[in-house]
């Protein structure tokens, strides 16, 4: 509401708030569940800190470990508390009719907070300044009720009017609860210990129900629902502060770490933060509610003013049907929780409210210049997307020339072929052993269905090559000698590998059965003037 009509720089107050809000609530909810245990089991009371943490951990481990608010197994400790201190409210009326029921006497007790002497006159500075707190005590228990208007996308439709309904019985159950706790505190004259049990609803489900078995009973039953009530909405903070501190890290208001989400799709981060800020503030400040609540109520206050005020310039702005109507209720909403605020931070200052108020504008300081830093990289980021690419690297394809020699054609020779082929090459070229001097003569001879004079690569080489570059591509075209024509005699073409491949078979010497001999064809000699050409490679490419 904040961001949509004030600015995000201006919603980041109501961040803060929220955030504080989430934290202290976590340290007074648990103190306060922790206040009703040691209350009914008064030994635990020198634990009070280590239960209250090892509380907070459970509830973080819990929702580490992904744990979700179950609408029915959370609504049992609500029922329960309602329903006993309700039942403890009419029992302790009747009683007081009755005329039965025997207050406490508070100077008997030790160990409370000093009772006042009194004032001759109603106005003065000391009884004003004692009904502002009295004020200002009341108005925290008003803290919880933003949860309706947080929750009202998960009601049943129609969202609105159901979740109007709920705030509406909410607040006649809490307004009944209220009075009805305080005129029974006035009655039994129940008073605050320093050291924060036992408590006041304690003392008086204890005077109310006496000291029987039943009552008894009844009174750990009102302890133990009112241990429940506390923890279970100590662990709302665990589901609200995640997501408030997502969505401010969303605005770049908050580092981006807490966007992120662990192995059970939770705020895991968010989670560790908040489970050790509290930690940190039940160590400081002790597991004391007394100590606790200044820092509570003037979060949620200003939360609920910026709200109000949020809303009084919504309907100005948008002047829907009956706008004055409610812009001057919301308006006047604001006014008065900011009242309670300012009340909050002049007489609970000494109490605590001073954290509260030296550390809100420094949180919000903080959080505007995170947002200004990341602006500024996504200011550098978008200048160097900006920039005119470099051009693109000719691309540079590895080239592999692999020789393979070739003495004779045999097992070795296939092998050594192999290798090579396997090495992918770009070019594979068999190199034959040239010749051994002019004149010399050389004839196959068949060993077995395979050659192993010393020219045989190139016939080698004819098997190896792919099935659709045919031999005949060759760059090597042989002559006859005579003329430099070829051969007629020999079918048109004398070339050893042509030749075996027009015959349907591999190059080799007559006699050779199915061709296999590889042998090469007796040389006739050289006539005037022509020399004998030396060995030739030949070229073979990867299939």
């Amino acid at each position: 509401m904040a961001r949509e009509n004030f600015g995000p720089r201006v919603a980041q107050v109501a961040a803060v708030a929220l955030l504080i809000d989430y934290v202290v609530t976590v340290a007074v909810q648990t103190a306060a569940g922790t206040a009703a245990v040691v209350s009914a089991f008064p030994r635990l009371g020198p634990y009070s800190l280590e239960i209250t943490i090892a509380v907070v951990l459970l509830l973080a481990y819990g929702n580490l470990r992904g744990l979700r608010e179950a609408g029915r197994a959370f609504a049992v400790p609500t029922y329960l508390f309602s329903g006993l201190v309700i039942l403890m409210i009419v029992v302790g009326l009747i009683r007081e009719v009755a005329g039965n029921l025997a207050p406490i006497n508070p100077l008997a007790l030790h160990g409370t907070h000093p009772i006042g002497s009194g004032s001759s006159g109603l106005i003065t500075v000391a009884m004003i300044f004692t009904l502002l707190r009295a004020f200002a005590n009341g108005g925290a228990s008003l803290t919880g009720i933003e949860a309706v208007s947080d929750a009202v996308g998960a009601f049943r439709p129609p969202e609105g009017i159901n979740a109007r309904q709920v705030l509406v019985a909410e607040g006649c159950i809490l307004g009944f609860l209220v009075a009805g706790i305080s005129w029974l505190a006035h009655v039994t004259r129940a008073t605050p210990f320093l050291s924060g049990y036992p408590t006041v609803l304690a003392q008086e489900a204890k005077l109310i129900f006496g000291h029987t078995v039943v009552g008894h009973v009844l009174f750990l039953l009102v302890q133990a629902a009112t241990a429940l009530i506390l923890y279970t909405g100590g662990n709302t903070s665990f589901n609200g502060f995640p997501f408030l501190a997502s969505y401010v890290a969303g605005d770049a208001f908050l580092p981006r770490w807490l966007l992120k989400r662990g192995h059970r799709l939770v705020f895991s981060n968010a989670i560790i933060v908040l489970t050790v800020v509290s930690i940190l503030l039940l160590v400081t400040r002790g597991s004391n509610v007394n100590n606790l609540v200044p820092l509570y109520a003037i979060g949620v206050f200003t939360a609920f003013s910026m709200a109000g005020f949020g809303m009084a310039r919504y309907h100005t702005t948008h002047r829907e049907p009956g706008w004055r109507r409610r812009m001057i209720l919301n308006a006047s909403a604001g006014t008065l929780t900011g009242i309670v605020v300012l009340i909050f931070a002049v007489v609970k200052f000494t109490e605590g409210a001073w954290i509260v108020v030296v550390l809100f504008p420094i949180l919000v300081f903080a959080l505007i210049r995170l947002n200004r830093q990341y602006a500024m990289e996504a200011q550098v980021l978008e200048r160097i997307s900006d920039r005119p690419k470099p051009p693109a690297a000719p691309k540079n394809y590895p080239r592999r020339t692999v020789f393979v020699f070739v003495d004779s054609f045999d097992l070795a020779t296939i092998a050594a072929l192999r290798y090579a082929r396997s090495q992918r090459p770009t070019t594979l070229r068999a190199v034959p052993r040239p010749q051994a001097g002019p004149g010399h003569h050389r004839t196959g001879r068949c060993r077995g269905g395979a050659a192993g004079n010393a020219g045989h690569g190139r016939a080698a080489a004819a098997q190896l090559l792919p099935p659709d570059r045919p031999a005949s591509a060759r760059p090597h075209r042989r002559q006859d000698r005579r003329g430099g024509e070829p051969d007629p005699e020999r079918g048109g073409d004398h070339h050893p590998v042509r030749r075996a491949e027009q015959a349907g078979g591999t190059a080799g010497p007559p006699g050779c059965p199915g061709g296999e001999g590889l042998g090469r064809p007796r040389r006739r000699a050289a006539g005037p003037g022509q020399g004998r050409p030396g060995g030739h490679h030949g070229r073979i490419r990867p299939s």
